[in-house]
């Protein structure tokens, strides 16, 4: 019996080993293809003379390492010929890692560094380049703006303190990878491009961002408890015992040892009041609208060109804030109300143009509401610095219109008036530096009431009796009053009697010895005008038979 073998299919092993590999391979090129394309991509935008041999040359780690796997995640079909503009994605595990540096963007006050390693601290400098393991310390007089790879800046408050944990870059793709140990202060993050990875990290809370605007801060009294404020985007934040996405408009506080809390919306954005957009006055005064829920606001100015370093960084319990510290120029001024849980709200600004200067001149006399006794004012003012001549208005008016006297010529300091009526008036004062006036300063306000004239005794008429008579003198205007002094010399050190009297008349006694009598007149402020001339008013005169009493003795002798 002849027995036939069963006949198989002649198998090509190398065929079969070449299908499985390619089968796994088809799989793990999907797989990490999904992977990729959930990770975090660089897109690159190619121009002329790029191919994919030099993009994987020049940015991806291991040079051809991804060549494959980046012509099939990008379903590249013909990688000899990609026109110009053709997006390429690249994952950015696949791109080369390289050290980077921060530099400073913008100081204000004292701020120090120290490298990495290093106990010695040293003077931050606009030139300064930081890198990892690089500490910054700002004074309590300075604030600080710094600025990554990825042109992300990080504003950091008046006592605050830094460590740069990681400071990279991928390749030259312009994305950055960086972590900042904020061991103390305050700190206001802006993440400009979404795929850079940026983490600050806290003695209680890790915050990992992509792209957004946030705010985070260390307690001043708790070292172990932080604040997170997002502004824009998304932030992600987590502790030892748990994490929490925080999205723009909400805060959350972190205590050490414990996970987020949960969400609290942001107060709302106080409306600033004053001062105007275009102001020339100093003070400074800042006024908002309180805000429901708010325990105290924080009021920051900084200058509208340039960066956002700030000149004035203050927090206060009330609505309103002046300050006379800044130049003439173009600012920000930022305020927002913080809650009971010390979160910070949403920012109001407000643009102001200052032009205060040169500032006008401090009055020295008349003084405010003065009323002023002489026949003619005398006005002076103050020098300020830098002033070379001054805009002097007098007007009748409290609004200084139609203004009685206007110059613009003053150089000096002094001017006294050709002529003046009596009357309430009305003056102010600018300041010109070289060409350039400077706003007005305050209106002060004077009356002009010459002293009252001595009455002229030589109109005085007099009632004459036996024993009394009665002098009349012209009288006043209504309500003035009059003192009369009587004394035996014309100097009248030796006063016989002083009084006031209410009306323009005086009886007395004839007097038995001459003496000299005086007027002033009493306005009815109580200002006392100047005495008049003495007048001497004569004894009355002795009987007839008292001419012959020194004659008696001499009579009685002859007989």
């Amino acid at each position: 019996m002849t027995i036939k073998s069963k006949r198989y299919p002649r198998i090509n092993h190398n065929c079969y080993i070449s299908r499985v590999v390619g089968i796994l391979v088809l799989l793990i090129l999907w797989t990490g293809g999904v992977n990729a394309a959930e990770q975090d991509e660089w897109t690159y935008s190619m121009v002329r003379g790029d191919n994919l041999w030099n993009i994987t040359e020049q940015y991806l780690d291991g040079e051809f390492r991804y060549w494959n796997s980046l012509i099939r995640l990008n379903n590249v079909t013909d990688p000899k010929h990609m026109p110009p503009g053709t997006k390429v994605r690249i994952p950015l595990r696949w791109l080369k890692i390289d050290p980077a540096t921060v530099r400073v963007r913008d100081m204000h006050g004292t701020v120090q560094y120290v490298e990495a390693q290093q106990v010695e601290s040293r003077a931050l400098t606009g030139s300064t380049q930081l890198k990892d393991g690089d500490q910054v310390v700002v004074g309590e007089d300075g604030n600080v703006v710094l600025e990554f790879v990825d042109q992300s800046r990080l504003f950091l408050g008046s006592g605050s303190r830094i460590e740069l944990d990681r400071v990279r870059k991928f390749s030259n793709s312009g994305l950055a990878d960086s972590k900042v140990d904020l061991k103390k202060g305050r700190s206001e993050s802006k993440v400009k491009t979404r795929n850079s990875r940026f983490q600050i990290k806290t003695p209680s809370a890790n915050t990992a961002v992509r792209g957004t605007d946030f705010r985070v801060t260390v307690d001043q009294e708790n070292i172990d408890l932080s604040r997170v404020e997002v502004l824009s985007g998304t932030v992600h934040t987590s502790s030892s015992s748990g994490a929490r996405d925080v999205k723009a408009g909400f805060g959350t506080t972190v205590a050490k040892g414990e996970a987020p809390s949960s969400l609290v919306k942001l107060l709302s954005a106080p409306e600033i009041l004053s001062p105007p957009k275009y102001s020339r006055k100093l003070p400074v005064d800042i006024k908002w609208q309180k805000v429901a829920g708010a325990e105290q606001y924080r009021i920051q100015i900084h200058r509208a060109e340039g960066e956002q370093t700030l000149l004035i960084d203050e927090v206060i319990s009330i609505t309103r804030f002046n300050t006379s510290a800044l130049e003439d120029d173009e600012y920000i001024i930022r305020a927002r109300a913080i809650d009971a849980n010390g979160l910070e709200g949403k920012n109001a600004e407000q643009i102001l143009q200052l032009d205060a200067r040169p500032r006008p001149p401090l009055a020295i006399s008349p003084k405010d509401d003065e009323i002023v006794r002489m026949v003619l004012p005398e006005f002076e003012w103050s020098t300020p610095t830098g002033g070379t001549g001054y805009h002097f208005q007098l007007s009748e008016h409290p609004d200084l219109s139609s203004p009685v006297i206007e110059s613009t010529e003053f150089s000096g300091t002094r001017f006294s008036p050709e002529q003046l009526l009596p009357g309430t008036y009305y003056w102010r004062l600018a300041t010109f530096a070289d060409t350039k006036e400077g706003p007005f300063g305050p209106i002060w306000s004077f009356s002009l009431r010459p002293a009252p004239k001595a009455p002229d005794l030589s109109k005085m008429s007099s009632e004459v009796g036996e024993t009394d008579m009665t002098l009349h003198w012209q009288a006043g205007t209504a309500g003035q009053q009059y003192k009369m002094q009587l004394a035996e010399d014309s100097d009248f050190k030796k006063i016989v009697e002083e009084k006031k009297l209410a009306q323009p008349e005086l009886t007395m006694e004839r007097p038995a010895r001459p003496l000299y009598f005086r007027l002033k007149v009493i306005d009815v402020d109580g200002f006392e005008g100047d005495w008049s001339p003495a007048q001497q008013i004569e004894p009355l005169p002795a009987p007839w038979y008292y001419v012959l009493m020194p004659m008696i003795p001499f009579l009685l002798l002859a007989l």
